[in-house]
């Protein structure tokens, strides 16, 4: 038996677009009563539509037109996958630039919220920005100042803005309230509720911008230090 040969650039578009259409039945995820019969009507209607459109060609079976969108799909994950990877890679310098998908890719990312890492999909309007400020640090210095009585030792919150990104300090890159409470200085042994904290933070060493932030919290009495990561693995 005679190989079909596989779609053409212009009948995978022809065939995204018709997938679009019914993307809400055919890129369900969900088990919810029905889903399966509903996605092989769709499927079906996918398959009449698509040969409607070349009646001078071979027609293709339904199980043919899934095939070459899974593969598509493939290569969307691929694409989105690679890059991921370039963005761990340690070592400073620009960050890798954001893929120029194809309008193929597009079309066939924009339905795969649900496959995809969400919040993390290249695809979408994701970018990485380089560091302008040589002196720019992810390491820093955080210094607390309590808004109700300066100078009591105690953290309430941190809201961080990475000094990495001179250009967006108002970026927070953390911002997490702690269950610290200051000692009352009064005779009753109930500990005194926080205000939140104004955080600072100072460029202290040079390290990979595009990593996550680290950095120190200094209280201004006593003058030891907490690392955030260890606030933030208190607090979860």
């Amino acid at each position: 038996m005679e190989r079909t040969a596989p779609l053409s650039q212009t009948q995978r578009m022809a065939l995204l677009n018709l997938i679009k259409e019914r993307d809400s039945i055919v890129n369900d995820k969900s088990t919810a009563p029905g889903i399966i019969e509903a996605k092989k009507r769709m499927w079906e209607e996918i398959n009449l539509k698509f040969n409607s459109l070349y009646p001078d060609q071979q027609p293709r079976s339904t199980k043919q037109l899934k095939r070459s969108y899974d593969h598509v799909k493939r290569k969307v994950k691929d694409e989105d996958r690679e890059f991921k990877k370039k963005i761990k890679v340690t070592g400073g310098g620009c960050p890798p630039t954001p893929p120029k998908p194809t309008e193929e890719i597009a079309l066939a990312a924009s339905m795969m919220t649900v496959d995809l890492a969400m919040g993390n999909n290249v695809f979408e309007t994701f970018t990485l920005e380089p560091v302008h400020n040589s002196s720019a640090a992810v390491v820093c210095e955080l210094q607390e100042e309590d808004v109700d009585d300066p100078g009591v030792p105690g953290v309430s919150g941190i809201s961080y803005g990475n000094p990495a990104f001179p250009t967006h300090p108002s970026e927070s890159l953390i911002s997490v309230p702690l269950p610290v409470a200051s000692t009352s200085t009064s005779s009753s042994s109930s500990p005194t509720p926080r205000s939140p904290a104004v955080i600072t933070a100072t460029p202290h060493r040079q390290l990979n911008p595009y990593t996550p932030s680290v950095g120190s919290v200094t209280n201004s009495r006593p003058r030891n230090k907490i690392s955030c990561k260890d606030i933030l693995d208190k607090e979860h």
